[in-house]
């Protein structure tokens, strides 16, 4: 495995700072400095950063989050804004980031893991991975409107179409929208689109998980059964 890699299934950073931290010299191997970042670390060497024995965790976490309002999806922030691995630091040693993004103001379902490969798997677009959205509108729905998402729209970064649309004409602001697109902010882009703004945006199910008995800010381990199906 790569150092720079090492490095970052370890916990200690991102690949993006364990480069910084490779080329500052602060990265030793064998008690002796690598400033190489490629440098393919053997079985039987001795990594280490701030005098401390870097390893990797082989054991595999993946949990759900139930992310709250004013909750940034990123591992640290400059500004020192809450994120969501304030809420999950307790639940392992390892480093864990989470699949996906939702946006500042979005709340529900997030999936966080130390799996790199499972994360790709279900972050990639050419998976299909469903996403489950609960909107809440400014205005009524209309049947007309629902039948554009259905047929699709065309917005600045491209067409976009709904995989499954549902409303209760009773409780016409609110919306269930299922689709796979990962694109920034599209949910809320797509209902813009037809003259509505998304008063709340609740992600309800990501990949067939639920956040089901729990609160905003607080967390599960997926179950076996849920970690096979995914």
């Amino acid at each position: 495995m790569y150092l720079i890699k090492y490095i970052a299934h370890a916990g200690i950073c991102s690949r993006r700072k364990a480069l910084m931290f490779i080329k500052q010299g602060l990265v030793y191997v064998n008690g002796t400095m690598q400033t190489d970042p490629a440098y393919m670390v053997q079985s039987d060497d001795q990594v280490t950063y701030q005098d401390k024995i870097v390893t990797i965790v082989d054991t595999k976490i993946y949990l759900v989050l139930n992310k709250p309002l004013d909750c940034l999806s990123s591992c640290a922030d400059l500004r020192g804004r809450t994120t969501v691995l304030d809420y999950v630091k307790d639940a392992s040693r390892s480093r864990l980031y989470p699949i996906g993004r939702l946006d500042k103001q979005t709340t529900g379902v997030l999936l966080l893991t130390n799996d790199g490969q499972l994360a790709y798997t279900l972050s990639h677009p050419r998976f299909q991975v469903p996403k489950i959205y609960k909107v809440t509108l400014d205005e009524p729905f209309t049947q007309a409107d629902a039948q554009a998402l259905r047929t699709g729209v065309t917005l600045d970064d491209g067409f976009i179409a709904v995989d499954d649309l549902t409303f209760d004409k009773r409780n016409a602001h609110q919306v269930i929208v299922t689709l796979h697109s990962g694109r920034n902010r599209i949910v809320r882009r797509m209902f813009a689109h037809l003259g509505y703004y998304v008063q709340a945006l609740d992600r309800i199910s990501f990949a067939g998980i639920t956040y089901d008995g729990l609160t905003p800010g607080s967390w599960r381990f997926l179950t076996n059964a849920e970690i096979k199906t995914l």
